[in-house]
């Protein structure tokens, strides 16, 4: 078996990050979530709805919630019997019931916006690593690790020659992710939505698109076999 590469490898180079991006800039999903102006209550909405629901699924959804509840302030008034209607084909009612304990978080705490730190956004109910990591970066456009399964599974993949991540995250997973993540707020926000994309459309769990990948040239993984 190869020996795994290095975070001094080829995808750790700017170029690299810069390939993953322009094939985003181009075959991006339109997402409502992604538009200028979505705040950042509306974006970790869209990350909880999200999490094991398809994007097909969720985009309905999310738009009807936020007609109705579109800031913590509206939930958290919200009948609860209301909410699970809307919540309805998503699955995993929990989220929902969630959504409503840290709506009501962050009005009583927070005066009704949502934080920008890290750690207290980790304090609300129902808010991961992931999410709240999701909320910096792709609503503040700051250096944050998102690690959700399909970046897991890229750079399991394209770094560490494997064909999917551990069951778990781990230390040597975070430290991965670290080293390759651009120092710039800016584009690290871009390369971490960009390579999220890039799990979701072509490196899929099944039947990968290595051909249509901007990192084939570098990929463990494909240099494997």
């Amino acid at each position: 078996m190869p020996a795994c590469p290095t975070p001094d490898d080829t995808l750790t180079a700017a170029t690299s990050a810069q390939d993953v991006m322009t094939w985003y800039d181009a075959h991006a999903r339109d997402l409502p979530w992604r538009r200028p102006g979505t705040t950042p209550w509306e974006v970790l909405v869209s990350e909880v709805m999200s999490q094991q629901t398809p994007v097909a699924r969720v985009v309905p959804a999310w738009q009807e919630w936020m007609r109705r509840w579109p800031g913590p302030t509206e939930l958290a008034q919200a009948p609860t019997a209301a909410v699970l209607r809307v919540w309805g084909r998503l699955g995993y009612p929990r989220r929902a019931l969630r959504l409503i304990e840290c709506a009501r978080s962050v009005v009583e705490q927070h005066g009704g916006v949502l934080p920008d730190d890290l750690d207290a956004l980790l304090a609300l109910p129902g808010v991961g690593e992931y999410t709240a990591g999701a909320v910096l970066a792709f609503a503040h456009g700051r250096r944050a690790l998102v690690l959700d399964t399909n970046v897991r599974r890229v750079l399991a993949r394209a770094v560490g020659g494997q064909a999917l991540p551990a069951p778990s995250l781990n230390r040597a997973e975070r430290e991965r992710a670290l080293g390759l993540l651009p120092d710039d707020d800016a584009t690290a926000a871009h390369w971490s939505v960009a390579v999220m994309e890039l799990g979701a459309l072509v490196c899929t769990a099944r039947e990968p698109d290595c051909g249509a990948c901007p990192w084939q040239a570098g990929c463990a993984w494909l240099a494997a076999g």
